[in-house]
């Protein structure tokens, strides 16, 4: 029972979201917009609410700008969970085997000198493999 959306609602708008099994995990994050409710609940934006499982409910768009959000749904797979920076993993062990790995190896090689490589922002999305890069459709490089 897994679903991601991505949701545009215009001004005054709605989307209902359909029922889903109890114990089902749902999370909205409020990404754009002047105003969210959930279930008649307000929303700030750039936050996560937890939806309640098991009933469909209705997201509106309260605010006068185009709202934007994300729902993730899935079901728990009751395991350990275990996290530390950007690894996670089912036990301390493998966070360490994790770490190792990308102190020899950086999980298959780093172009850069740096870890931390920022690029400006006009620079847009773009790829480089084998030292080629390549942007998507409609971008014209910088």
């Amino acid at each position: 029972d897994v679903a991601v959306w991505f949701m545009t609602i215009a001004p005054g708008g709605s989307v209902r979201l359909p029922s889903c099994a109890a114990g089902v995990n749902r999370l909205l994050y409020f990404i754009t917009g002047d105003g969210i409710t959930v279930a008649d609940r307000s929303v700030n934006r750039h936050s996560v609410f937890r939806i309640p499982g098991g009933t469909g409910v209705d997201v509106r768009n309260s605010g006068t700008q185009k709202a934007e959000a994300l729902i993730l749904q899935g079901q728990p797979i009751n395991e350990p969970v275990h996290q530390h920076g950007p690894f996670v993993m089912n036990s301390e062990q493998e966070i360490q085997t994790a770490i190792s790995d990308y102190s020899k190896t950086r999980f298959g090689g780093w172009p850069w000198q740096d870890n931390a490589v920022v690029f400006p922002p006009d620079k847009g999305r773009f790829v480089s493999v084998n030292g080629v890069v390549e942007y998507p459709p409609g971008h014209s490089s910088s």
